[in-house]
């Protein structure tokens, strides 16, 4: 089972989560961490995905529940007639790559939540989606000045995460994938 503490974003059911739906992360710092590592491939494609993996790999779809405060999604395990056979005090590897997984995402946290600032992460999102956004419109969306959208602009520029192709009117935003 996984939990998450929060509820889901207003007018949101659970059947939401098992059709296609935008992405309203409750943290975007953590959000953007896992679309850094690249554990996020498509904003809004998570649930979606947890849904396609079991049935890929044979098991039950997993039940989502909406009680207890928070999210819960409860997993089936398939078949277990079959034994693995590790010898005594060897890890098996689903536990090394488990282990491996956690440290990594551990890691990848720690160090994107320090990368961009809240309005950086917000800013970025839309100009994924919306590459031919103007700065006037980002700053009505983020609800921030425009001089402030177009300084929070140039520190994506400066890391390296957005270029600007094209003139002002008329030219679009280019994310550049690191």
């Amino acid at each position: 089972m996984i939990y998450n503490n929060g509820e889901l974003p207003k007018n949101w059911t659970i059947n939401t989560l098992k059709e296609k739906h935008t992405s309203e992360p409750a943290n975007p710092d953590i959000a953007n961490a896992f679309f850094r590592a690249g554990y996020i491939e498509i904003w809004g494609r998570g649930t979606l995905n947890i849904v396609d993996d079991c049935k890929k790999a044979g098991l039950p779809e997993p039940k989502f529940t909406d009680e207890w405060g928070g999210l819960a999604i409860i997993f089936y395990a398939g078949n277990s007639s079959e034994k693995k056979g590790n010898k005594f005090g060897e890890k098996s590897p689903d536990k090394t790559i488990k282990d491996t997984v956690k440290d990594t995402t551990k890691d990848t946290i720690k160090d994107t939540v320090k990368y961009l600032s809240k309005n950086e992460l917000k800013i970025y999102g839309i100009l994924k989606r919306n590459p031919k956004i103007t700065s006037v419109g980002l700053s009505e969306i983020i609800g921030i000045n425009l001089r402030n959208t177009k300084k929070n602009i140039e520190k994506l520029k400066e890391k390296g995460l957005v270029k600007r192709i094209g003139p002002t009117k008329g030219g679009y935003w280019e994310i550049i994938n690191n």
